[in-house]
C-alpha cells in the first residue's frame, strides 16, 4: 500500500522502499490490479462525469438586483412611481418622483450588495476547501492529482489524514474511517477488502487501496447536496412585508378615492350651497368639469404617492447590513441577510450537544474500581502501582488512536481522550492482534504478551463487560469474585455516573487469546466528560426566557442525555420540557403523536441525523418557527428545511452551504446573539414604520385639508421633498442603529402569520397622526397664534408652520423609538440617532433663515422660533400622556385579573 510521505504519522516497516516522493510496501508490488490509462480515464469521464458536485448557480449582481426589485414594498413604490408619471405627466412632481426612484434604487442596490458580498465571502471559503489532492494509481504509475480529476475506475491510495474523494470499494489493506460527517455517529468504522468507502469520510488510521465506483453528483455526498436545491418556505419578514404592502396599497387607494370624491363634493355641492341649478351648470361646462376632474385625479395620485413609505425598503436593507457586519465581528457569518431577522422569530430550536453546548473536548475525570475506590488523577492512581499498570494497559493499548507528540490522532473522540490520558505504555508493548470496536458487540480487544503469557485486553460498554465478568481487580492488584455486594456496588456506581452526565467506558482483561469477553477480570470504570461550556446555562436560560423552546439532540443514552440537559438548564423546574425520548421511540411514533409531544420534549437521545428533517417538518406543520444546528453532510437537508439553519464553523462545507448563518466559534452563545439581533431588527423596523406612517398621514392630511380651510399649499413641493428626506433616508439611518436591548429577550416569539403592524401600533399611529394634524390646523387658522407672532401675514405664518411641522417630526422620532415614558432611554447607545436629529434641526433652522424663495421661507424672530419649537414639543407631552394612560389601563386590568383569581381560589 502507498503512503504519502508528508502525511505519514506512523512508523514505517523496515521493508518499505522509496520511489520518487512516495513509499510503497512489498505487498503492493504483487497487486495485479493496474491503474487506468489516459484513454480509459477520458472514456470514464465521458461516461460517468467529473468528480464535481453540481454547483449552485449563483446569480450575477444584475440578476440579484432584478430579483430584489420583487420585494413587496419595492413593488408598491414602483406602482406609485408609474401612477405618478402616467396620470400626472403634464404637471408631474419631479421632486417626488425622483425621491421615490432614488429610494427604489438605493434600497435595492444596498440589499443586493450585502447579499452578494456575503455569498462571495462564503464562496472564497468554499474554494479554499476544494484545494484537495488525491493519490491515484494510473497505468504510468502513482501520481498526485486534484480530487476533481478522479474518475470512476481509478485506484485511490488513502491513508491516515486523507479525506476520501469519491465513493468506492476497498481492494486491499485495512483502515479506520471517521464517517461522522455522513452518518452522525462519532465512532470509527473499520474498512477492509470489499467494504464501501464514501466521499467526505476521513481516514483515521491504517491505509488501503480503493477502487472508485461513483464520483461527483452520483456519490452519497452528491445525493445529499442535490436535496439542497429544493426551495424553502418564505421567511416571516417576507410574509409580513407582503401583508403590509397589500394593506398600504388598499389604504392608499381607498384614501385617494375618498379624498377625490370629497374634493368634488366640496366643489359641486358645498361651494354652490347645495344649489342644484348651479351644480348642473358647472357639470354642463365641459372645460370646467374636466379641469375639476383632473385636479381630483391629481389629489388622488398625490395621496397614493405620499402614503407609500419610500424609506422602509432602505431602512430594512441598512439595518440588516449593519447587523451582518456586527455579527461578523463576533465570528458569525450571515449568508442570507433575512436569516438574521428570522432568528428573532424562532420559537423552537433544535441544538446539537457536542461542540455547541459542550466544549467538544473529552477529558478523563474519574477512575472507579469495583471495590469502591475513586481516582481523580494519574498521581492518585500511581499509589496503587499494580492496579495502575493494568488500567493503563487496557486504556492505552485497546485503542485505535495514535500519539503524535502529546496529541492523539486517529480513532474516535473517546479513544483520543484515553490515549492522551494513559500514554505510559503506548509504545512499549508489542500487540499481537486487534479486534476493532463493533457497535453490535459493544467492545474492542487487543492481544499482548504479558508477564505470565498472552493477555487479551478489553474496552467497551459497561453493560457488556460487567455482565461478562466473573471477577474484578482490587486496588492491590488481586483478583476477587464479582458478585453480591461488589456487583451491586459497581452497578450503583455506574448508575450514578451516567446520571451525572458522564460517558463511561469499562476496562477488563483475560488470560490467553480470546475474541469474546466471557469470564473476564473486570478492571475499572473510566468516567469521561465533555465539559459544558461556561456560558451555556446562562444562554439557555436567556433563550427559554425569550419563549424559545430548546430541544437537545445527542447520540448519548437517555440517562446521560438527561443529566447533561439538566446541567445545561434545558430540563429545569422552571421549564415545561421534561421528556427525554430516544431514536427508537421516535421512530415508532406517528407524526401526530410526535407533534403533540413537541411542547414537552427536551432531549432526543440516540438520535440519527435523518430524525432531524422529520422533526423540522412536523414542528413547522405545528406552527413553530424552527431553528436547527448541524455540522454533518446529512444534517444539510434539515438545515435547509429549517426556517433558520445554523451551520457550525467546524462542520462540513455542504452543511455550511445549506445553512443561513455560520457560527464560527460553534458556541450556543452566538445563537443567542443571533436571536437578540433578529428581535432588535424587527423592533427597529416597527419603530420606523410608526414614525413614517404617522408623519405620512399627517402630511397627507394637512395637504388635503389645506384647500378646505383656505390654505391652498400648506407645504410646497420643495418643502415636501425635504420632509420626505427626513422621513425616508435620514429616518431610516437613525433607526437602523438602534441598540440590542436585553428586554427584547423577555418578549414571546412572534407567530409566523403575525402582522408587522400590531393593534397597539395602529392606535399609536392614528392618535399621534390625528394630534399632529389637529396641531397643524390650529397653527394655520388660530387667531391667538397670529397675535402671539411678531408678524401675522400669510408668508410669515407659513414659514413658521414649515418649521413647526419639521420640528414636530423630529420630536415624533424620539417618541417612536421607545415605548417607555422616558423618551431618552438608551439614547446613548444610538449616537447616530442624536447626530442625525441634531443635523436635521440645524439644517431646518438654516432653511428658515436662508431658504428664501426656494423653500418659501422668511426669517423668524428668535422668540417666535422658540415658540414654534415649544408648540412642536407638545407632541412629546401628548405621547407621554398616551403612554401613561396605556400603562395605567394595563396595570388596572392586571390588578382586576389578580383579584378575580384570588376570589375564585377563596
Amino acid at each position: 500500500m502507498f503512503v504519502e510521505k508528508s502525511n505519514n504519522f506512523y512508523p514505517k516497516p523496515s521493508h518499505i522502499k522509496k520511489t520518487k516522493e512516495y513509499y510503497y510496501t512489498k505487498e503492493s508490488d504483487s497487486l495485479e490490479k493496474s491503474g487506468l490509462t489516459n484513454e480509459e480515464v477520458e472514456k470514464s469521464r465521458e461516461q460517468h462525469g467529473e468528480n464535481k458536485l453540481q454547483e449552485y448557480k449563483r446569480k450575477s449582481f444584475f440578476k440579484c438586483f432584478l430579483a430584489n426589485l420583487g420585494d413587496p414594498i419595492i413593488k408598491v413604490l414602483i406602482g406609485a412611481l408609474f401612477i405618478n408619471i402616467i396620470f400626472m405627466f403634464p404637471n408631474i412632481n419631479w421632486f417626488e418622483s425622483g425621491g421615490i426612484l432614488c429610494s427604489i434604487i438605493t434600497a435595492t442596490v444596498v440589499s443586493t450588495f450585502s447579499e452578494y458580498s456575503s455569498e462571495n465571502t462564503f464562496e472564497r471559503l468554499r474554494k479554499e476547501n476544494e484545494n484537495v489532492v488525491s493519490i491515484v494509481k494510473r497505468a504510468e504509475g502513482v501520481c498526485e492529482i486534484p480530487s476533481q480529476e478522479v474518475v470512476v475506475g481509478d485506484i485511490c491510495i488513502v491513508d491516515a489524514g486523507t479525506r476520501v474523494a469519491a465513493d468506492g470499494v476497498v481492494l486491499t489493506g485495512e483502515a479506520y474511517a471517521d464517517e461522522s460527517a455522513l452518518t452522525g455517529e462519532s465512532r470509527e468504522v473499520r474498512k477492509k477488502a470489499g467494504d464501501k468507502v464514501f466521499k467526505g469520510s476521513l481516514i483515521l488510521s491504517g491505509g488501503c487501496e480503493m477502487q472508485v465506483e461513483a464520483v461527483g453528483q452520483s456519490t452519497y455526498y452528491g445525493t445529499v447536496a442535490k436535496e439542497l436545491m429544493s426551495d424553502t418556505r418564505p421567511s416571516p419578514l417576507k410574509k409580513r412585508l407582503s401583508q403590509l404592502a397589500k394593506s398600504i396599497s388598499a389604504i392608499g387607494y381607498l384614501a385617494a378615492l375618498v379624498i377625490a370624491l370629497a374634493y368634488l363634493f366640496n366643489v359641486f355641492f358645498i361651494d354652490t350651497g347645495f344649489n342644484v341649478s348651479k351644480t348642473l351648470a358647472m357639470v354642463s361646462d365641459v372645460k370646467l368639469l374636466v379641469s375639476k376632474l383632473l385636479y381630483a385625479l391629481t389629489l388622488a395620485v398625490s395621496i397614493v404617492v405620499v402614503a407609500v413609505p419610500e424609506g422602509l425598503p432602505m431602512m430594512i436593507t441598512v439595518v440588516l447590513s449593519s447587523n451582518m457586519k456586527k455579527m461578523a465581528r463576533d465570528s458569525v457569518l450571515v449568508r442570507k441577510p433575512v436569516g438574521i431577522e428570522t432568528s428573532g422569530n424562532i420559537s423552537l430550536l433544535f441544538t446539537d450537544k457536542t461542540g455547541t453546548l459542550t466544549e467538544g473536548k473529552l477529558r478523563v475525570k474519574e477512575i472507579h474500581s469495583a471495590c469502591g475506590n475513586v481516582y481523580g488523577s494519574l498521581s492518585s492512581l500511581k499509589k496503587s502501582p499494580k492496579y495502575e499498570k493494568m488500567v493503563t494497559l487496557c486504556a492505552s493499548l485497546c485503542n485505535s488512536a495514535t500519539l503524535k507528540g502529546k496529541t492523539a490522532i486517529g480513532g474516535d473522540a473517546t479513544d483520543r481522550c484515553l490515549k492522551e490520558f494513559f500514554s505510559q505504555y503506548s509504545n512499549e508493548v508489542q500487540i499481537s492482534y486487534r479486534i476493532p470496536f463493533d457497535s453490535a458487540k459493544k467492545y474492542s480487544a487487543v492481544g499482548i504478551a504479558g508477564e505470565g503469557g498472552e493477555l487479551t485486553l478489553f474496552k467497551g460498554s459497561p453493560e457488556r463487560l460487567i455482565s461478562s465478568a466473573e471477577s474484578y481487580l482490587d486496588s492491590e492488584g488481586q483478583k476477587r469474585p464479582l458478585k453480591g455486594e461488589a456487583l451491586c456496588r459497581l452497578q450503583a456506581c455506574l448508575s450514578k455516573l451516567t446520571s451525572q452526565a458522564y460517558r463511561v467506558v469499562a476496562l477488563g482483561y483475560k488470560a490467553g487469546k480470546e475474541v469474546e469477553p466471557n469470564g473476564i477480570v473486570f478492571v475499572s470504570l473510566v468516567a469521561i466528560r465533555d465539559k459544558i461550556r461556561k456560558e451555556v446555562p446562562r444562554a439557555i436560560a436567556e433563550v427559554q426566557g425569550a419563549g424559545v423552546g430548546v430541544i437537545m439532540i445527542t447520540g448519548d443514552n437517555k440517562e446521560t442525555a438527561r443529566a447533561i440537559a439538566k446541567e445545561c438548564g434545558i430540563i429545569s423546574p422552571y421549564s415545561k420540557r421534561d421528556l427525554v425520548i430516544n431514536g427508537t421511540e421516535l421512530k415508532e411514533m406517528d407524526d401526530n403523536a410526535l407533534g403533540s409531544l413537541l411542547p414537552r420534549i427536551a432531549v432526543i437521545a440516540r438520535a440519527l441525523p435523518s430524525d432531524k428533517s422529520r422533526l423540522v417538518r412536523i414542528a413547522q406543520e405545528r406552527g413553530y418557527v424552527v431553528g436547527m444546528t448541524g455540522d454533518g453532510i446529512n444534517d444539510a437537508p434539515s438545515l435547509k428545511a429549517a426556517d433558520v439553519g445554523f451551520g457550525m464553523g467546524s462542520g462540513t462545507e455542504v452543511a455550511k452551504e445549506a445553512c443561513d448563518i455560520v457560527i464560527g466559534d460553534n458556541s450556543f452563545k452566538s445563537i443567542v446573539k443571533a436571536i437578540l439581533y433578529g428581535r432588535t431588527i424587527f423592533e427597529s423596523i416597527r419603530k420606523f414604520i410608526v414614525f413614517q406612517l404617522t408623519m405620512n398621514f399627517a402630511a397627507v392630511g394637512i395637504s388635503l385639508l389645506g384647500p378646505f380651510i383656505g390654505v391652498d399649499s400648506p407645504v410646497t413641493v420643495t418643502q415636501m421633498l425635504w420632509v420626505n428626506i427626513i422621513m425616508d433616508t435620514l429616518g431610516a439611518l437613525a433607526f437602523a442603529k438602534e441598540p440590542h436591548l436585553a428586554e427584547y429577550m423577555k418578549n414571546k416569539p412572534r407567530q409566523m402569520n403575525e402582522k408587522i403592524i400590531s393593534r397597539d401600533m395602529v392606535k399609536q399611529i392614528a392618535s399621534t397622526a390625528l394630534y399632529v394634524l389637529a396641531l397643524c390646523v390650529w397653527f394655520l387658522k388660530s387667531p391667538t397664534l397670529s397675535m402671539l407672532m411678531m408678524r401675522g401675514d400669510e408668508e410669515y405664518i407659513l414659514s413658521a408652520f414649515f418649521a413647526m411641522f419639521i420640528f414636530t417630526g423630529v420630536f415624533a422620532c424620539f417618541t417612536a423609538r421607545t415605548g417607555r415614558l422616558n423618551i431618552l432611554a438608551n439614547i446613548g447607545k444610538n449616537k447616530s440617532f442624536m447626530l442625525i436629529m441634531a443635523g436635521v434641526s440645524v439644517m431646518q433652522t438654516a432653511f428658515i433663515y436662508f431658504g428664501g424663495s426656494v423653500f418659501r421661507t422668511v426669517p423668524l424672530a428668535y422668540g417666535d422660533l422658540i415658540r414654534v419649537i415649544l408648540i412642536s414639543f407638545t407632541v412629546v407631552v401628548f405621547d407621554f400622556m398616551r403612554k401613561l394612560m396605556k400603562k395605567l389601563f394595563i396595570g388596572g386590568k392586571r390588578k382586576c385579573q389578580r383579584e378575580n383569581t384570588c376570589m375564585r381560589v377563596s
